[in-house]
């Protein structure tokens, strides 16, 4: 397709340096029909009475009146023309309305994609220190049994051949029912399985009273728990108390077939969270 086909749309600039052209060419058009028009009204009528002096003075007069607005309208052209060459680059080459709303909108989609960064990067933290304290949580719960396997490997201060390792008291759905775990441990220099009795009892208060329950009354299928080890052995018993009975201490009382004595250990009711 050829190019002088193409319609060319003027621009701002080059309408402005058309219409200062057309003005100052009506202007110069209309200054010349005045200055007709005086010459043929005003100078027949007083052309006897003046004299030379005043006929030159006045041809002054009318032809600096012509040349200022002619030199006025030449320069509103001119400016119309630098106005033609600057400012049609403003108008022509700045950002227009769809260009500022283009952009607010790549700032909205910026903004909102940096929104969702440090959501996902608070999320990752988050979940980061949680995996942290479940770590830390699995690491204290592996020495604690490691700690236990070394007491039990290597037990100190026996002096009845036997020790109550560990206790602990757990809920159950009933709020008066609660399983008891106890652990014991013996001392494994002995090559000699251990026959170990327990006999287990809850001081409290009852009635205002300070009372002490046998297991055979908690319990009574299961009087005493019996223990058979070398190095360890966990046995489990379910305790049922007193709806009016307030419990404050698990008693203890050990006795092995080996062992010098009864090994009797009080301490605190403390029952663990589910």
């Amino acid at each position: 397709m050829n190019d002088s086909s193409v319609e060319h749309k003027p621009t701002w600039g080059e309408r402005l340096v058309r219409i200062g052209a057309r003005a100052l060419a009506f202007v110069g058009r209309l200054l010349a029909t005045v200055g007709r028009a005086i010459v043929r009204v005003v100078w027949p009528s007083y052309s006897a009475s003046l004299s030379l002096r005043e006929r030159v003075n006045g041809a002054v007069v009318v032809f600096l009146f012509v040349a200022v607005a002619w030199v006025a309208l030449a320069v509103s052209f001119m400016a119309g023309r630098v106005f033609a060459e600057h400012g049609n680059k403003l108008l022509g080459n700045g950002p227009s309305v769809s260009d500022l709303q283009g952009r607010l909108t790549a700032l909205e989609t910026r903004l909102s994609t940096e929104q969702a960064q440090r959501e996902i990067e608070r999320a990752t933290y988050a979940k980061v220190a949680h995996d942290l304290a479940e770590l830390q949580s699995q690491i204290t719960e592996q020495n604690e049994e490691l700690g236990f396997y070394r007491s039990v490997m290597t037990p100190k201060n026996l002096p009845y051949g036997i020790k109550v390792q560990q206790v602990k008291i757990l809920p159950t759905d009933n709020v008066r029912r609660y399983k008891v775990q106890i652990v014991m441990i013996g001392d494994n220099r002995s090559a000699i399985v251990e026959q170990v009795v327990a006999d287990l009892s809850v001081e409290g208060v009852r009635n205002n009273v300070p009372t002490v329950i046998p297991m055979d009354r908690l319990n009574p299928s299961t009087p005493r728990v019996n223990f058979s080890f070398r190095y360890f052995d966990e046995q489990q018993v379910t305790l049922e108390l007193p709806s009016d009975f307030y419990p404050k201490h698990l008693i203890i009382e050990a006795r092995g077939a080996h062992a010098n004595g009864v090994l009797k250990q009080i301490m605190p009711w403390r029952v663990q969270p589910m």
